[in-house]
This record gives structure tokens, C-alpha cells and sequence, in this order.
């Protein structure tokens, strides 16, 4: 793995080198080992704070992480959404976090900033109280919101696409799945979200492009 990314955000220049790699019986996928090691080297250069995120954008990273859970079902998508005076905005737009709960592994965060899709391996977040800003609200996602029509389908297939910047970032996915609906398109645009059914919508396709 490969740990460049996470060196790149310590406060100070600093290198590393793999002493050694240990195998276990447990099921180990590709985020695991990537958040491991940034965890490794955080702790190396001192640095001991469980918040910092260890997510990932790297598009031969996202790529391979998806790729291992075509044939398992999603079973559950958990979405944090803003709220204001009990009030929200559409479904795109008051989004903030998802989480992919698919069968059998540990739980996925997708969130966004700026042109780049984030994947990290990481546990739903709970309500949260943003004073006068409004509140957070997580919870599984609802009908009519567009997410919602994707749980409990399996995936069958994944394009993960490069953002709009010059570094091989993922910017968003399209995941196929069985069932009536062909696929799902999420990413980042703008720091905004990009939700979709199908096709990548015309606005956003000439800004990404298939990763490589």
C-alpha cells in the first residue's frame, strides 16, 4: 500500500518504509489495509487523534475496493441529511454523508469535497445539533429519495470516474445492480453532490471521465 497520500498531510516533510507486512485469518479488504496504514504512520510521527479520516480517493484504490463487493447485496443505506427549522432541502442538496451497509463487510462512507469522491471505512454517524446552523439527522434512507431505491439489490458492475482536476482522483461511480433500476450514479461536482438514475447526467459528463 502505498502511503503517499497520508504522508503528504503531516505537518512537516517525513518518510516512510515498510518493515513488515502480517498476514491474518481475517477477512481483510482494501480499505481496511489503507486506513490501517495511514493509522500506522499517524502514529508514528506522533500524531494520536481517532477522528482524522483516513479515506481514500485514489482512483486504482476506489476501483479495487468496489470492484470486491460486486455479487454482495446492499442491504442498507444509512444518509445524513441537513436540516433547518424542521425543514430540508431536495434530495441532492441536503446530503452530506451516505454510508453502504453490503452484505458481510464492514460499513462504507461516501462523502465529498470538492471535485473528489471519499471512500472510508467507518461506522454511521449519529444525530447531531449544529446550534444555529440547524442539526444533522442520520437515519437509513426514505422514499421518494433516490437512494432509497437501491437497497436491498445486488451489485453486478462498477465505473469509477475520474474527478475534474488533474490528479487520478475518483470524482464518482456508477454501480449496477440487478433489479428494475439499472444503475446508480453518485459523486462530487463543485462540492456539490451528484445523484442519478441510469446515465451520468449531461451537466456532469464533461467533467468526468473514465478513470485509468
Amino acid at each position: 500500500m502505498n502511503p503517499r497520500c497520508t504522508l503528504q498531510r503531516l505537518p512537516a516533510p517525513h518518510c516512510a518504509t515498510v518493515t513488515k507486512i502480517v498476514a491474518t485469518l481475517i477477512d481483510t479488504h482494501v480499505g481496511d489495509v489503507y486506513e490501517a496504514t495511514s493509522r500506522a504512520i499517524w502514529r508514528a510521527a506522533g500524531i494520536e487523534n481517532p477522528y482524522l479520516d483516513a479515506g481514500f480517493c485514489e482512483l486504482e484504490l476506489v476501483t479495487a475496493r468496489f470492484r470486491e463487493m460486486i455479487g454482495r447485496r446492499l442491504e442498507e443505506i444509512i444518509e445524513s441529511r441537513h436540516w433547518y427549522s424542521g425543514e430540508r432541502d431536495g434530495d441532492a442538496a441536503s446530503l452530506t454523508h451516505v454510508w453502504l451497509l453490503f452484505a458481510r463487510v464492514l460499513p462504507m462512507h461516501l462523502h465529498i469535497t470538492g471535485e473528489n469522491l471519499i471512500v472510508s471505512i467507518d461506522d454511521p454517524d449519529t444525530d447531531a445539533d449544529l446550534e444555529e446552523y440547524g442539526e444533522l439527522r442520520v437515519g437509513p434512507a426514505r422514499a421518494p429519495d433516490l437512494l432509497a431505491g437501491f437497497t436491498g439489490r445486488m451489485l453486478t458492475g462498477v465505473t469509477v470516474f475520474r474527478g475534474h482536476n488533474n490528479k487520478p482522483h475518483c470524482g464518482g461511480l456508477r454501480l449496477d445492480f440487478d433489479g428494475p433500476e439499472p444503475a446508480l450514479v453518485i459523486g462530487a461536482l463543485a462540492d456539490e453532490w451528484v445523484l442519478a438514475v441510469g446515465a451520468v447526467p449531461a451537466h456532469v459528463a464533461a467533467y468526468w471521465s473514465v478513470g485509468d
